[in-house]
């Protein structure tokens, strides 16, 4: 369908879709191109693939540009954009999305490809202002350019005001680029204003250029946004042929948001040329932002032939804000300092009684002496051996 303005029910498409133009190409679908309506229990599992000389706008696995519901769906195909001047929101499901998208998942590798810059890719949506629920991306997400990319996340590259509920990503995040590249995360490139409730990401994150800035394993950047019981656990690795800037395990900048009940155990890499600055186990800079509750258990790594400043165990740096009841592994992480937070040994950090306060009823979980804490919402970190014995032998 070229445009939906009613009700998508039930349908499938299954052949490749390619749009290509010596100027622009937008609001290009799997099944449907333009929604107005709504979409709900259907599916695509054809490639799709946007080609330009200018710009590829709003592509996506199922839906190229929504302002209606999508609910129930799943895109299968390849998600590729090409252009000789900008590729914006490319999606595995919907390049851009401006309604609610709830029990969806889409699986196939994203790529957006440009001679200038890359805008907004995500392994589900590219840039959503609508809410989130229950959606997870598995397939690899990748931006390329000659100048610049911005925006790349494992789920959504760009999201403004809207909320994201039980979402997760596994699938890798890479961003290269001659020039710059800016806010990558696991999860959400650059999470604005909205809630981040009980999401994950495990997908490593690479960032590559002349200078990177904001990368985290799940958020490159959050913005008054408030990020409560989420993790991640991939590595975060950013290469600046000159400089390298907050790089986090969960965030890489957190601009007066809040996390809380969160934590990260990732390790996070920092190298450029001329200068590392800030990289965090849990979050890079920290900017008049809010952090309780949180922990982090990976490697914090930089490493520059010029200036080296802000590593931290917890907390690169920051301006501003607080840091309550945190911690972080000094064995694991190879930090003693952080800007923010306590740190504890390996030891201790396996030990419920070194987080006081913590809700270990309804919260978190922790198995004393083998784990860090968990969040019970989520599967444990380790699994569970059982051996029933009988008079014909025993079965594990």
């Amino acid at each position: 369908l070229g445009v939906n303005a009613g009700t998508v029910t039930g349908c499938a498409a299954s052949t490749a879709v390619m749009a290509e133009s010596d100027h622009d190409v937008q609001k290009v679908g799997g099944l449907v191109g333009r929604n107005e309506g709504t979409v709900v229990l259907s599916f695509a599992t054809g490639a799709v693939t946007g080609t330009a000389v200018w710009r590829v706008w709003a592509i996506g696995g199922l839906v190229g540009h929504s302002t209606g519901p999508v609910t129930e769906c799943y895109a299968t195909g390849a998600v590729t954009g090409d252009a000789g001047g900008d590729v914006e929101n490319a999606g595995g499901l919907i390049g851009y999305s401006m309604g609610p998208v709830s029990q969806c998942y889409a699986t196939g590798a994203v790529t957006g490809r440009a001679y200038d810059d890359v805008w907004e890719t995500g392994g589900l949506i590219g840039y959503s202002t609508g809410p989130v629920f229950e959606c997870y991306a598995t397939g690899a997400v990748t931006g390329t350019a000659g100048f610049s990319v911005f925006e790349t996340g494992g789920l959504v590259g760009s999201n403004e005001g809207g909320d994201l509920t039980r979402c997760s990503a596994t699938g890798a995040v890479r961003a290269t680029a001659e020039e710059g590249v800016y806010e990558t995360g696991g999860l959400i490139g650059s999470h604005t204003s909205g809630t981040l409730r009980q999401c994950y990401a495990s997908g490593q994150v690479t960032a590559t250029a002349y200078g990177v800035d904001s990368s985290g394993g799940l958020a490159g950047s959050n913005f008054e946004g408030w990020v409560e019981e989420c993790s991640a656990t991939g590595p975060v690795v950013m290469t600046g042929a000159d400089y390298v800037s907050r790089a986090g395990g969960l965030v890489g900048v957190n601009d007066e948001g809040m996390l809380s009940q969160c934590y990260a155990t990732g390790a996070v890499t920092a190298t450029a040329g001329d200068e590392v600055a800030s990289p965090g186990g849990l979050v890079g800079y920290n900017w008049n932002g809010w952090i309780e509750q949180c922990y982090a258990a990976g490697a914090v790594v930089g490493s520059t032939g010029g200036n080296l400043w802000g590593l931290g165990g917890l907390v690169g740096a920051g301006d501003g804000g607080d840091v309550s009841d945190s911690y972080w592994d000094t064995d694991t992480s190879g930090q003693a300092d952080s800007a923010g937070g306590e740190g504890l040994t390996t030891a201790e950090m396996k030990q419920q009684a070194s987080f006081a306060g913590w809700d270990f009823t309804s919260t978190w979980g922790l198995a004393a002496n083998a784990s860090y804490p968990y969040l019970r919402w989520s599967p444990p970190p380790f699994g569970l051996s059982v051996t029933v014995s009988g008079p014909a032998g025993s079965v594990t």
